[in-house]
């Protein structure tokens, strides 16, 4: 196992918790909007 692959891996999970995390925010203030 070499760090880099370690690397690789913790830039994957970051950047795909991040896109996840930015699509819920999202719908949220969407549904904010439809409520208010």
């Amino acid at each position: 196992m070499s760090i880099h692959m370690y690397e690789d891996i913790y830039d994957y999970l970051y950047y795909s918790v991040k896109i996840r995390l930015s699509g819920e925010f999202k719908r949220e203030k969407k549904n904010q909007f439809k409520t208010g």
